[in-house]
């Protein structure tokens, strides 16, 4: 009967550590879903344009806004949103040099931008020169 008692105080002792396991095992997985979110934004231009929304963006991954946000900054060191600006300037920076003769501003609204004119500031501020000089400087 001791030894059984015993058995299960050592039981009740490990009960914290099993938990702090399964938790910290969760806080992984949460974070991994975020990297492969963020992965899918970097690598696909259409996952940028459908995307508006810090909200979409949690809500993609299956949690709260506060937590997406925190995981999003642990593994890129920025904000969601500037993420996504990040990778739509990229999109645009890309599709400007293979198609050297598309329109600025359609390619602007391709990428998810509202306004030309955010679009040139945030641009300039990203590659530190105009689209229409990135145009120029890739011909």
């Amino acid at each position: 009967m001791i030894a059984n008692l015993n058995q299960l105080f050592v039981g009740f002792l490990d009960l914290p550590v099993t938990q702090r396991l399964i938790e910290s095992s969760d806080r992984g997985s949460s974070r991994r879903v975020v990297e492969l979110f963020l992965k899918g934004l970097e690598q696909n231009q259409a996952n940028c344009r459908e995307i508006r929304t810090l909200q979409q963006m949690a809500k993609h991954c299956g949690m709260g806004i506060t937590s997406f946000a925190k995981y999003t900054r642990a593994s890129v060191n920025v904000g969601p949103m500037e993420f996504l600006k990040q990778c739509r300037l990229n999109h645009a920076a890309q599709q400007l040099r293979e198609q050297p003769g598309a329109s600025i501003t359609e390619i602007c609204f391709f990428n998810g931008f509202n306004s030309s004119q955010y679009f040139a500031t945030c641009f300039r501020k990203r590659f530190k020169m105009s689209p229409r000089e990135f145009v120029s400087k890739q011909r």
